[in-house]
């Protein structure tokens, strides 16, 4: 599935980027539609932020100015967000209670910047505007001489001014001669969409469980206990340890029991292969399928080349090596939650590590492109023969036939 959120660039006065507002939106038509609750917007504004796309990514490591209602200030949500990230905007909506001025206070005591969305005085603002760091005029709604005033009546050290809907060079020269500090509006840029893949609510259990099965000393308790709330992956374990691959003596009900079958190592491997699967959505199938079977022919390589050791890490790398491509987005973020061995992300995002790793991943790719002259000779000089790699592609292949979920 996909979701989407639009940007729109906040400059200084020397036009550089201070940050970038983040606008909620329903799909890539790049529109707001007034009937969407501001509850609603703004709450999946901010998990989108969070879970989906990460406010490095949306602001290019500026803030993000992110629309707060009245329940989302009372509850604190910002808090969830780093303070150095975020600019917490009041909604003109939001009606200036002494529960809002506490929950600002904390906001405030703990660092985070505090603006007032389309300024417009109403009463209880007189005990908010010691509490903000800027207030946002919008350039639509007022003249030029409210314009000025606002600046003369409420300017102090500490309060900057941000032009917003600016929309000509003329506006903009009056709002940099009136004191503004921050300018937003068409003249500068129209909001961009951004669009990310949402993770349903198996694919983050299945990030909770590769973290945990990634802990130097994991809990099988708690493992146990997580499979066990994700109906698709019991069924699949079930599924396997009962397979004629395992043969047992019975059938095998307990999931408690299947995993103690299986083993925290080939846990963690079946696992890693319904997650990359679950991600097929909208993807070609094939994507999913390279993958598994780009992760079988490393392993099968570390086996053959007396690495045996090596042999989860090279599975996790080759499987996860699509990752930025089925998530469509860089590697260095699609990896960011997953809380694996440094090695692994050296690896996949492809800035050092052992030079094994990377020759042998090497290898399955040129080897799954065809290119067989490069894979043997890169092969060679990891100490593997052209026979070692047409047996350890053949194997991967005949368990993919046999074990391809």
């Amino acid at each position: 599935m996909d979701v989407f959120l639009a940007t729109q660039p906040i400059f200084d006065a020397e036009n550089r980027v201070f940050g970038y507002e983040i606008l909620y939106r329903e799909n890539e038509t790049n529109t707001f539609s007034e009937e969407t609750d501001a509850d609603f917007a703004s709450g999946n504004t901010l998990v989108r932020c969070f879970m989906d796309f990460g406010l490095p990514t949306l602001t290019n490591n500026t803030r993000a100015f992110v629309n707060f209602t009245t329940e989302f200030i009372k509850n604190e949500v910002a808090t969830l967000f780093p303070k150095d990230q975020l600019v917490v905007e009041i909604l003109e909506t939001v009606e200036i209670t002494g529960e809002i001025l506490d929950a600002c206070r904390k906001l405030k005591a703990h660092g985070y910047l505090l603006a007032i969305d389309d300024f417009v005085y109403q009463p209880g603002y007189e005990k908010l505007l010691p509490l903000v760091d800027i207030i946002k005029v919008d350039f639509k709604q007022s003249g030029p001489a409210e314009q000025a005033e606002i600046i003369r009546k409420y300017g102090r050290p500490g309060l900057s001014f941000l032009a917003e809907k600016v929309e000509t060079q003329e506006e903009h020269d009056r709002a940099l001669k009136q004191g503004y500090a921050y300018f937003q509006g068409y003249f500068y840029a129209r909001p961009s969409i951004n669009r990310a893949k949402k993770l349903t609510p198996y694919s983050q259990t299945r990030i909770r469980l590769i973290n945990l099965l990634n802990e130097p000393e994991p809990d099988f308790r708690q493992i146990a206990g997580l499979v066990e709330t994700d109906i698709a992956f019991s069924y699949e374990i079930l599924r396997l340890v009962n397979s004629a691959y395992y043969s047992p003596a019975k059938p095998i009900t307990s999931i408690s029991f299947a995993i103690s079958v299986l083993g925290i190592e080939e846990l963690r491997k079946w696992l890693y292969i319904v997650f990359i699967s679950g991600l097929q959505e909208n993807q070609p199938g094939e994507l999913v399928r390279t993958s598994l079977l780009r992760g079988k022919v490393m392993e099968n390589l570390a086996e053959a080349a007396g690495r045996p050791h090596q042999k989860s890490t090279m599975m996790t790398i080759g499987m996860f090596s699509l990752l930025d491509v089925l998530l469509e987005r860089p590697m260095a973020e699609a990896i960011e939650g997953l809380h694996f061995p440094e090695e692994i992300k050296n690896a996949l995002i492809g800035s050092g590590g052992e030079d094994f790793l990377h020759s042998c991943e090497e290898v399955a790719i040129c080897y799954e492109h065809g290119v067989w002259q490069k894979a043997t000779q890169q092969a060679g000089r990891i100490g593997i023969t052209p026979q070692m790699l047409q047996t350890a592609y053949a194997n991967a292949v005949k368990w993919m036939e046999t074990f391809y979920l």
